[in-house]
């Protein structure tokens, strides 16, 4: 069973607290604590965007071109998502930004530039 620490921080104060003690001190009184999890550890950049428009791409089954909003910038994202629809809120990864690992780049697919990441 996986407990989130932001779930348990919504009935327990734990400002101050240190996570490996409290860990510890779960093991020792409920249950042994297996593993831990830190979600977003490897991620830089992702921001919200919202999806302003979606276009079919001609000559594809699935593709669409999208424009998405920052709120400071509007870039095209090429995206083959079947549920993409337009006034979505999606995070959204820059040139630039750190995902998993890797590094994000721009992108030509179909031959439209894409400025990728959406995760719908």
């Amino acid at each position: 069973m996986f407990i989130s620490i932001n779930w348990i921080k919504d009935f327990v104060d734990l400002d101050g607290i240190d996570v490996q003690k409290l860990i510890y001190k779960f093991t020792m009184s409920t249950a042994e604590v297996e593993g831990i999890e830190i979600k977003g550890k490897d991620i830089e950049g992702v921001k919200v965007a919202k999806i302003i428009s979606v276009e079919d791409v001609e000559n594809s089954k699935k593709l669409h071109k999208l424009m998405v909003d920052t709120g400071k910038e509007t870039y095209q994202v090429m995206c083959g998502a079947p549920n993409v629809k337009e006034g979505l809120k999606v995070a959204f990864a820059s040139v630039g930004s750190k995902v998993a690992g890797v590094t994000i780049g721009k992108a030509n697919l179909a031959g439209y530039d894409s400025f990728r990441y959406v995760f719908i």
